[in-house]
């Protein structure tokens, strides 16, 4: 759902620990994937589809999180 949000993804979203749904498609997300993500490890779902998104995906953003069932980071603007 798009809420017309621009930048990057705050690097403080890490500090939601508890979060198990983030929603962030159909944005103007620019900029990478936080390292901080990593710290979700309660994430079931985690969607940024139809951003701006740049960058190489990291494996170690997702090595931790072992709850995660649904991932959607398709049409963004990644490379690697």
């Amino acid at each position: 759902q798009s809420n017309s949000l621009q930048g990057s993804i705050p690097i403080e979203f890490g500090n939601l620990v508890q979060l198990t749904t983030l929603e962030l498609d159909n944005n103007f997300l620019n900029g990478g994937l936080p390292e901080s993500l990593a710290k979700l490890s309660n994430l079931m779902i985690f969607s940024a589809s139809n951003n701006q998104l740049t960058g190489t995906i990291s494996d170690s953003i997702f090595e931790n999180l072992k709850q995660l069932s649904i991932l959607d980071i398709s049409s963004n603007l990644f490379s690697g």
